[in-house]
């Protein structure tokens, strides 16, 4: 969310979606413009270190299938890797409001992945783990912050359950 742009007189949201680590792209803008932040809200969103930790977990078959994902040559077409050192540099976000709200549970489709079904298992395994740890980590970013898990819902939490990002929203806004 910023507080103003040229088009629009108040304040605008952007919404991103994950693999290749949009939310890295928010920190770093939140980072170098501060003045225009008025708070963030980020859905099931992919953490800085996420690959680092899954590589330390996969078996180097399933991480070789993975990392493709993390390289490049993701849907997106972001070099996951450059976007999360940039992410890290950044640091906190001081007392900017933030909402980090979770899925409740995770798992791949292997087939929309483009990866095999032992890797998906084995992926969905360690991210029931370590998931929730990264979720924490991000809510840990700003001293006003929020950490929901969000009930019956898959990563598209915008979609599965849209009234808990809307209430995230307006909870950022009026802090």
């Amino acid at each position: 969310m910023r507080r103003t742009h040229p088009r629009v007189p108040k304040c605008s949201l952007t919404r991103y979606d994950t693999i290749s680590g949009p939310h890295n792209v928010v920190r770093l803008y939140a980072d170098q413009h501060p003045d225009d932040i008025i708070g963030l809200v980020l859905v099931d969103s992919v953490h800085e270190q996420q690959a680092q930790r899954l590589r330390e977990r996969l078996s180097p078959d399933s991480w070789a299938e993975i990392a493709r994902l993390y390289g490049s040559n993701n849907p997106e077409q972001m070099d996951f890797e450059a976007s999360a050192a940039q992410a890290a540099k950044a640091g906190n976000l001081g007392s900017v409001p933030l909402a980090v709200l979770q899925a409740d549970h995770q798992q791949t489709n292997p087939a929309e992945a483009g990866i095999s079904e032992e890797t998906a298992t084995e992926t969905d395994e360690i991210m029931q783990e370590l998931w929730p740890q990264l979720q924490r980590d991000l809510a840990n970013l700003s001293t006003i912050s929020s950490h929901t898990v969000v009930t019956d819902s898959g990563h598209f939490i915008q979609t599965d359950n849209p009234t808990a990002v809307v209430d995230a929203v307006r909870s950022v806004l009026t802090q």
